[in-house]
């Protein structure tokens, strides 16, 4: 999963934007610039790869049906597949943890959704405690954008609007802002 924040070009924001695009490796922050703007985030080994491991894609509109949002499992799944040292936490030896897993493959299935929304929930605040803005506003792409209770999960989680993107597709979004920084420099 990946974690993107949109920092726009002010004055009195030109040192954080300065620190987080030359932030050292060991925080496992990445910034990218695209004309104007810096879009800093991270990158995680929670999300699509890890959902596909562990419930597979042809199970998952099944488990999906089962969902209980509004019934949290109280579990604290960090549901990766591997000890993971990236974003938000920048720590090589960092433990996943799946245990105890529930028998019904839908509890499974919302711990693990409940997991990967803390890990998010964790990226916003350690972005913000850099330095960029606040979230105001979501816009969500990749497969997790499609399954409508997850959304739901992540909206009362994060506490921000869901706002609708052009697209889903992940692609799209930095295709996009590569295409007006390109009408911009002309």
């Amino acid at each position: 999963m990946r974690w993107a924040h949109a920092v726009q070009p002010a004055p009195d924001r030109r040192a954080t934007r300065a620190t987080l695009a030359h932030t050292p490796p060991a925080s496992a922050i990445c910034s990218h610039r695209v004309g104007d703007i810096w879009l800093v985030g991270g990158a995680s080994d929670t999300g699509g790869a890890m959902i596909r491991a562990l419930i597979g894609n042809e199970r998952l509109s099944g488990v999906t049906a089962r969902l209980a949002p509004d019934r949290p499992t109280g579990l604290d799944c960090c549901p990766l597949l591997k000890p993971d040292g990236r974003f938000p936490i920048s720590d090589l030896a960092y433990p996943l943890r799946l245990e105890p897993r529930p028998t019904n493959d839908a509890a499974f299935f919302q711990a693990l959704l409940e997991g990967v929304t803390r890990i998010e929930r964790l990226a916003y605040g350690r972005l913000a405690e850099l330095g960029t803005l606040q979230l105001a506003s979501m816009r969500s792409v990749g497969g997790g954008a499609r399954n409508a209770i997850w959304t739901s999960m992540r909206k009362k989680v994060l506490g921000v609007p869901f706002l609708p993107a052009r697209s889903v597709e992940a692609a799209v979004g930095t295709a996009s802002l590569v295409r007006n920084a390109i009408k911009e420099a002309r």
